[in-house]
């Protein structure tokens, strides 16, 4: 994976508490949706959301805005750091980590000034080509080559040549840089203890042409989260009733407490078909009752709440409730309370 640039200091910051809204849980995975209200300012901002699953996907990260109007995401992305509690934090460690950060930021720096005299002497190379170019246009009419253009090409030379010893010192001074950083985090990474707990943040930069509050919804996808059905079957009064509960486990790293949950039965990991050309989709009669309701995939299905049959060789109906149901966090099992 690309290693993730530090952020601009020089852009503003703001840490934005972007709950977790609703979690739709498969076989194998989950889709967080993550909601919230952002105060904007006018220009370029970084939106940072801490404490997000560090096993999240990448490639399935996806920020939506509520009002777009006057606001664009410039980019989104998830970098993984590891946290020790302040108290648990020795204190080399702690200063390790600022000269870290510090040498960062300055080896960037140099980067980027590097990378700008390079761009003005290559410049200055296409300038120099030009004035050659001239000159040699001018032999072929038979003009002789004046004093002034001579000169220009001498100018041209010193100032290609300083850019060059400027960039060949830049490129040490990374060089060094680049080797004292190496060994502070090899010193870091030898300093890791059990304590250290991996985390994940989210930084999304939002450009807006005004200040103002905007909606911000964010999607991912984790794995370590799964959902199995829990069916029971009871007499009652000389009636059968069946019910069907969702077990949940999870260990993504991340507090579901007070969530709205989707079961899902679709199997992203098959992929999809689309429909063959000229076909139409099949409907069933009327009459005929579904035990599930059908999504747009035909590989699963979707419910927000268990299903109940009242009477013998009945089909089974699936309640749509539109409550909230809290779950315990990292390694739990629990079931939806009942409606």
């Amino acid at each position: 994976m690309e290693e993730t640039r530090p952020l601009d200091r020089s852009v503003a910051q703001v840490d934005a508490a972007l709950p977790i809204a609703l979690v739709t849980l498969m076989e194998d995975r989950a889709q967080i949706e993550r909601r919230g209200t952002v105060e904007l300012g006018c220009g370029t901002t970084w939106v940072i959301v801490r404490d997000v699953a560090p096993a999240a996907s990448d490639k399935s990260l996806a920020v939506r805005l509520g009002s777009p109007d006057g606001v664009r995401v410039a980019d989104a992305r998830l970098r993984r750091i590891t946290r020790v509690l302040e108290r648990d934090r020795p204190a080399s460690t702690a200063q390790l980590d600022r000269e870290i950060e510090e040498l960062g930021h300055r080896e960037a720096e140099l980067a980027q000034r590097q990378s700008s005299l390079e761009s003005r002497r290559a410049l200055l190379e296409k300038v120099g080509d030009s004035t050659l170019a001239d000159l040699a246009q001018d032999a072929a009419w038979g003009r002789a080559a004046t004093d002034d253009l001579s000169g220009r090409l001498r100018e041209l030379d010193r100032q290609i040549a300083e850019l060059c010893e400027r960039s060949l010192t830049l490129a040490a001074q990374r060089e060094d840089l680049q080797l004292a950083l190496r060994d502070l985090v090899r010193l870091r990474a030898s300093q890791e203890t059990p304590a250290c707990r991996r985390t994940a943040q989210l930084e999304i930069q939002l450009i807006s042409s005004a200040a103002g509050p905007v909606e911000i919804t964010v999607l991912y996808v984790v794995p370590g989260a799964c959902w199995r059905p829990h069916h029971s079957a009871r007499l009652r009064a000389g009636r059968v009733f069946f019910e069907t509960e969702g077990c949940v486990w999870q260990n993504t790293g991340e507090d579901w407490a007070d969530v709205e949950l989707v079961f899902s039965t679709q199997r992203e990991s098959l992929g999809h078909e689309p429909p063959k050309p000229g076909s139409r989709p099949s409907r069933p009669p009327a009459s005929a009752a579904s035990p599930v309701r059908r999504g747009r995939s035909c590989r699963g299905s979707t419910m927000r709440a268990r299903s109940r049959t009242s009477a013998p060789g009945s089909a089974p109906r699936f309640r749509r409730t539109e409550g909230r149901t809290g779950f315990p966090s990292a390694g739990s099992r629990a079931r939806p309370a009942r409606s």
